[in-house]
């Protein structure tokens, strides 16, 4: 626990038996790309699969599906 306090994390107790995907785009050639996260959705892979494989890898996992962060608003120069 101290550990985990001092590195900061201050959430719910890392569950490893959670799985997340962040989908970011599909290519024009058919990929998926996506970041893989297990026990914490912040701590993540990025990974790339085919349409079927996306599919079949999200079914296996039992994946909780995370959206996309928005861009980060940038205030405009004075």
């Amino acid at each position: 626990m101290a550990a985990r306090q001092a590195a900061g994390h201050h959430g719910p107790s890392f569950d490893v038996t959670r799985r997340f995907i962040r989908p970011l785009r599909v290519r024009p050639d058919g990929f998926i790309e996506f970041s893989y996260s297990a026990g914490d959705p912040e701590l993540s892979v990025e990974l790339i699969l085919p349409v079927h494989a996306f599919r079949e890898f999200c079914a296996q996992q039992g994946v909780e599906v995370v959206l996309p962060s928005p861009a980060p608003l940038v205030a405009a120069p004075h």
